[in-house]
């Protein structure tokens, strides 16, 4: 299963990050992390370019690094794979492409709303108390299974 990852600060990506590794010990894999230098589809599209020209090319892709779903799919076509058959694709994305691809492509979305809003609820809460202390909240997240993520027989 490679893992192409955003190289920033974020507590989501670190513990997504600690979670593959404990995952791929407990199973005796090698993870296999590429680190996205920059935001933006040309970074991700690189990092998978490599990742499946590897002699050793992941079975899966856990995409946690922002890009176009139609373009993770035009990018592993490209080097001649089939999705579900050759490689498995699961994006953390709310790009509403990813329902209008063929296969649709699963995605876990993070519910962008909820946070936003959970957040500015938060910020008000702490000016208006003035205490800075941070309560946090967690927010759900939601896998939506699509055709991607299943090989069906």
């Amino acid at each position: 299963m490679g893992h192409p990852v955003p190289d920033g600060p974020s507590l989501f990506y670190e513990e997504a990050l600690t979670t593959y590794h404990t995952w791929c010990l407990e199973r005796e894999f090698a993870p296999l992390v590429e680190l996205t230098a920059r935001p933006g589809n040309q970074a991700a599209r690189a990092v998978i370019d490599h990742m499946l020209a590897r002699p050793d090319r992941p079975d899966g892709l856990f995409v946690l690094t922002e890009a176009s779903p139609p373009l993770i799919l035009e990018t592993v076509r490209a080097h001649g794979l089939s999705v579900p058959e050759d490689l498995l694709i699961v994006c953390v994305s709310d790009d509403p492409t990813a329902t209008q691809t063929e296969p649709p492509i699963t995605t876990l979305s993070l519910n962008p709303a909820e946070i936003a809003s959970v957040g500015v609820e938060l910020l008000l809460k702490a000016l208006e108390s003035g205490d800075p202390t941070s309560t946090g909240r967690v927010v759900p997240t939601h896998l939506e299974i699509r055709g991607t993520s299943r090989r069906d027989g």
